[in-house]
């Protein structure tokens, strides 16, 4: 119960991070658990906020020239994975751009040892 008071519920944000882990460990207090709290603020805001993104890139020899193929995999709804596989995308490009095709492998050939 508020007793009349306003109360707000949004989105917690980065700058949430402190106030979150706080509750976390009262909680852990509460369920007498305080040391099974090893999150610290910069995991916790990793966990929380960083984008799950995986990306990518295949280059593969093709008559000559080298094809690249890349694809990306978020997980959930992440609007930026679009430009940022566009961004890496477009860098390896500009790194290969001027480099000789990448050689064919032969399959049977086994691993390099020093």
């Amino acid at each position: 119960m508020t007793d009349g008071a306003n109360v707000t519920v949004r989105l917690a944000g980065p700058g949430d991070v402190a106030d979150i882990l706080r509750l976390i460990r009262a909680l852990a207090t509460y369920e007498f658990e305080p040391d099974a709290v090893e999150a610290t603020e910069e995991s916790l805001a990793t966990s929380l906020f960083a984008p799950r993104r995986r990306l990518w890139l295949r280059l593969a020899p093709d008559d000559g020239r080298t094809v690249v193929t890349a694809a990306g995999l978020a997980r959930g709804d992440d609007v930026g994975l679009q430009p940022e596989l566009d961004r890496v995308l477009a860098e390896t490009l500009a790194r290969t751009a001027d480099r000789p095709p990448v050689a064919p492998r032969d399959p049977t050939a086994g691993e390099a040892t020093p």
